[in-house]
């Protein structure tokens, strides 16, 4: 009888062990969360963030994303214009991304083949694996306006105004000088030289258009 009621008491104290570690085990699971966010969203040119464009340069797009939950994260991050419905830009994967760290990704984007005018840049941070707890942070916005060549001060033609107030002070200056006004820098190499005023801004000198 003895033993029967030790072999009882053991298995009640083995059962009782596992229904603990049952419950410590849910307990943990219910407190990690995943949840990522794009914090920031900036189109930039040479390092500064630029919203007035040209279609002959090539400009970066930067994505910062925050891992705002308790567990490491692999994370999708992709990037996109709108011109007549969503066109991709880029898209990467961050790998193991820390709880609390935040990173900047860096998409190169061509403008050859966007429109002018206005366009909302669109970024969205996708959980690989993992269900995200608040969906509602995954998505930052920004926007550029593609101006035609030569319209320097933005008011939508290329005329005497950008010429002589604008172009003729950058003339002959880089990336570094006083002078140096990246609205000028046509081609976008850094310079405001012959090539910008003859090779892209005369094509366009006494032209419009409309947004």
């Amino acid at each position: 009888m003895e033993r029967k009621a030790v072999s009882g008491i053991m298995l009640i104290l083995l059962l009782a062990s596992t229904l603990m570690l049952a419950f410590n085990i849910q307990q943990v699971k219910a407190s990690e969360t995943y949840d990522v966010a794009v914090t920031n969203v900036m189109p930039n040119k040479h390092g500064h963030e630029k919203h007035y464009v040209y279609r002959t340069w090539t400009i970066n797009v930067n994505v910062t994303v925050l891992n705002n939950g308790t567990e490491p994260a692999n994370i999708t991050v992709s990037a996109y214009y709108n011109e007549s419905g969503w066109h991709e830009i880029g898209t990467q994967t961050l790998t193991n991304l820390a709880p609390t760290a935040q990173t900047t990704v860096t998409f190169s984007w061509n403008l050859a083949r966007v429109n002018l005018c206005n366009h909302t840049i669109k970024a969205n941070a996708t959980l690989i694996g993992a269900t995200d707890t608040n969906p509602a942070n995954n998505e930052g916005y920004s926007w550029v306006k593609v101006k035609m060549i030569g319209d320097v001060d933005g008011d939508g033609d290329c005329d005497v105004d950008d010429v002589f107030i604008y172009i003729s002070r950058a003339y002959g200056s880089k990336i570094g000088d006083p002078r140096y006004n990246v609205q000028c820098d046509f081609d976008g190499d850094g310079r405001v030289a012959a090539d910008d005023v003859f090779l892209h801004m005369a094509a366009y000198y006494q032209k419009r258009y409309s947004c």
